[in-house]
């Protein structure tokens, strides 16, 4: 039986250690901290996906204090937004499958009762505003 390979990215963080406790042993795990992938890096990101070759990568990496991605934009729209897109397309190239964690930071929070994929999005903050253009990202680079 060949195992499924799992790359996590963003290792370290509370939801990458919560995913990563979750999966089950028949999974072959990666996980790679900040440190041992920047996923802002375009040509670390297709050459770890490439060495790797995952069948699923699972993007835990983000920048999530809101308070600071007001403070540093560009940042929060590289890391949340762009690089996304990046996985997205490395991903694509083996042929993994990408599992892309979002927020309710993208929804405007006036809707009475829960939102689904479906509800408009209207960010609020740079925060909202970097995660949303991650889901862009990826749907650009994954629905062709």
């Amino acid at each position: 039986m060949t195992l499924c390979k799992v790359l996590i990215t963003g290792a370290g963080g509370m939801l990458a250690t919560d995913v990563e406790s979750t999966l089950s042993p028949e999974f072959r795990i990666t996980a790679l901290s900040k440190a041992q992938l920047d996923i802002t890096n375009r040509d670390a990101v297709f050459k770890a996906i490439d060495s790797i070759k995952p069948n699923v990568l699972i993007n835990t990496a983000a920048y999530t204090n809101a308070d600071e991605c007001e403070k540093n934009r560009e940042i929060a729209m590289q890391t949340n937004g762009t690089a996304v897109g990046c996985l997205a397309q490395a991903a694509q190239a083996i042929g993994a499958r990408i599992i892309h964690i979002s927020t309710d930071y993208i929804f405007d929070g006036e809707k009475q009762g829960q939102y689904s994929e479906d509800d408009k999005p209207n960010p609020l903050s740079v925060y909202g505003q970097s995660k949303l253009i991650g889901e862009q990202e990826l749907i650009r680079f994954t629905n062709n």
